[in-house]
């Protein structure tokens, strides 16, 4: 798994982590969807609906650690350029290469994942 340290669309620092790189990405359709992901808990999965739609079949929001207090785990069967927008708005970008596990360690007053964009 490799780690890129990022920046937030208002200027926070963000990490994500992402299997190294093996395939070509293909063109996919764009989508747009709202969510309601609070942090905490264990791994959430997704209906068959919204698999097809995001190629995302689960995700959990860690509450833990020293430098980003949460961490997104998601795990993806599609190759997108995934937004994941807080319910401070503020997003966060981890363009995937690879299908599986994927994070995005953050830092925000309102945790919660209400949206989600791929491209």
């Amino acid at each position: 798994m490799t780690q890129k340290e990022l920046t937030s669309s208002k200027g926070q620092s963000y990490e994500i982590g992402k299997p190294a790189p093996s395939a070509a990405l293909s063109a996919l359709p764009p989508f747009d969807v709202d969510v309601d992901w609070q942090p905490g808990g264990d791994w959430h999965t997704l209906p068959g609906d919204f698999i097809e739609k995001t190629g995302i079949t689960r995700w959990k929001i860690e509450v833990s650690g020293l430098i980003f207090k949460y961490k997104l785990c998601f795990t993806n069967v599609k190759l997108y350029d995934y937004q994941f927008v807080d319910a401070s708005g503020d997003s966060y970008e981890n363009n995937t290469h690879t299908t599986g596990d994927h994070y995005i360690n953050y830092n925000s007053d309102n945790p919660a994942i209400k949206h989600i964009s791929g491209s």
